[in-house]
């Protein structure tokens, strides 16, 4: 009978561990979609949950009337949690745009949640079209709960 007490209890304390330190309940309130226009293009950004995480999706969309080549270095949109924390060290990129096109060289960018509470999650898009270098740079708050 005392073992079956013992057992019961490390299995409570176990379990209580568990969802104290190691369960993650925290998650974005409510996802986010924005876009930034600047001249010719637009820069659309979605963060939304995954599994003790986010997901930054973002893309370039060329809304010009004739054809453009756009170089970059990696990433075309730098993106950092709660810090602004940018960097462009990759390769050097062209990719020519036709009206209307959506452009995504980079892949997602996933960020583990650093708890409750709202951070900043910056971006940081920066690309040349001919002699011309744009550069746009915005904050957003995210709500954790």
């Amino acid at each position: 009978m005392k073992k079956r007490i013992i057992l019961f209890l490390i299995s409570v304390f176990g379990i209580v561990i568990y969802l104290l330190f190691y369960h993650n309940d925290v998650m974005l309130a409510n996802s986010k979609n924005v876009t930034y226009h600047q001249g010719d293009f637009s820069i659309h950004l979605r963060v939304e949950n995954i599994h003790n995480g986010i997901k930054v999706y973002r893309a370039l969309e060329y809304n010009g009337d004739r054809p453009v080549m756009v170089k970059h270095r990696t990433p075309l949109v730098s993106i950092s949690l709660d810090e602004k924390n940018h960097d462009f060290t990759g390769s050097n990129v062209s990719k020519m745009l036709e009206p209307g096109d959506s452009y995504r060289p980079q892949g997602t960018k996933q960020f583990r949640i650093p708890g409750r509470g709202q951070y900043k999650i910056h971006f940081l898009a920066r690309f040349q079209v001919g002699e011309e270098e744009v550069v746009r740079e915005e904050s957003e708050i995210l709500q954790f709960e």
